[in-house]
């Protein structure tokens, strides 16, 4: 079984606010699935407590202004999205 695919390198081709706004409408879950929680960077700049009282459009201009603070692989099908590694998601959504 072939797969077809899009890889998208998010530090050469960045996601807009609109292309999280998106994702998260279509995907049903919190804005925080996007944000690395555990990533150095949002504990750099101070962020990691402040998150949880944040809109979810300031989330997306936080997450649209630097690639770093996006959990990543984001891998959208027609079953659903998966934020980050998560073997056994990915084993179900793919299969």
């Amino acid at each position: 079984m072939g797969l077809e695919f899009e890889i998208r390198d998010i530090f050469k081709e960045p996601l807009s606010e609109g292309e999280f706004k998106s994702m998260h409408k279509k995907s049903g879950v919190s804005a925080d699935k996007f944000i690395n929680l555990k990533g150095r960077k949002l504990k750099e700049l101070g962020l990691k407590d402040k998150i949880s009282s944040m809109s979810d459009q300031e989330k997306y201009e936080l997450l649209a202004s630097d690639p770093k603070l996006v959990k990543r692989p984001i891998i959208d099908t027609d079953k659903g999205f998966i934020f980050g590694f998560d073997k056994e998601g990915i084993k179900e959504i793919l299969s």
